[in-house]
């Protein structure tokens, strides 16, 4: 069966390969080109599908403690299970004592960062959910004109980036299709504080985060402006845009033209 090229099958076996151990990548390679050749019909869909099992059965992560080893934890003095023993917490009603085990093993799940390709956020949200990783990705509502008519358009709050919510490990996220990198702190993803994403997501209306408007300002009111090379320029507000950005219309060049600025570079006019 002859490939398109727009699919290098090739090209993601040896992506998905990279990350095994070297015999792993030998067998990995027979198994993924036995099952490619028994795809009915190819599609990046499918061509992931029939081969990405296979990479998470024939790869082998280290865990957090082989991530970061060290010959320093094998020198050092064995410590007593008192001290290994989680600290005694404040559990109400006057009682003292330590979390259970289930409690201590929860902490384990949190929110990461995924910067993935450009305009392929679909493709690596649905990689990620077939992977099993939950993916949260805030969206805008705008209202734009194209072709004479007025469209909206949900374009994501922070364009090439994903939320990713880790259970058991990160690395199948890592390496899924469509994602670039997972931001890192050192050799660990670092945590994005559950404040941070309920915070987004309590701005949200209608599955769409709303944006605070400048306080002081609307639009059709008289606005000057105070920095730039338009700077002293008297016009009229006609929009707020996301991201502290508005749009002006001014008087320019024997007509109203339509300028975007920063929101700190304007002021109400008296």
């Amino acid at each position: 069966m002859s490939i398109t090229n727009e699919l290098d099958a090739d090209a993601l076996i040896s992506r998905l390969a990279g990350p095994l151990s070297p015999p792993n990548r030998i067998a990995f390679r027979r198994a993924a080109e036995d099952a490619l050749a028994r795809v009915p019909c190819w599609g990046e869909g499918a061509v992931y599908r029939a081969v990405a099992s296979l990479q998470r059965a024939f790869f082998d992560p280290p865990s957090d403690g082989r991530a970061l080893w060290d010959i320093e934890w094998e020198l050092a003095r064995p410590v007593s299970k008192l001290k290994a023993a989680p600290a005694i917490e404040y559990l109400g009603d006057g009682r003292r004592g330590r979390p259970r085990k289930h409690a201590r093993e929860g902490r384990a799940m949190y929110w990461c960062c995924a910067q993935v390709e450009p305009r392929r956020e679909r493709l690596a949200w649905h990689c990620l959910s077939l992977a099993g990783y939950k993916v949260y990705q805030p969206l805008l509502r705008e209202q734009r004109r194209s072709h004479g008519r007025k469209i909206t358009v949900t374009p994501p709050l922070f364009p090439g980036y994903l939320f990713v919510w880790v259970v058991r490990g990160w690395w199948d996220a890592r390496w899924s299709p469509g994602v670039v990198r997972l931001i890192m702190d050192g050799l660990l993803p670092p945590r994005v504080p559950d404040a941070v994403i309920n915070e987004i997501r309590s701005r949200e209306r209608g599955g769409y985060v709303e944006l605070l408007k400048p306080r002081g300002l609307r639009p059709g009111m008289r606005v000057r402006v105070v920095s730039g090379p338009l700077s002293e320029q008297i016009g009229m507000l006609g929009a707020l845009r996301p991201h502290e950005r508005v749009l002006v219309l001014l008087q320019l060049l024997g007509g109203q033209q339509r300028v975007e600025l920063a929101r700190s570079a304007i002021e109400a006019a008296e």
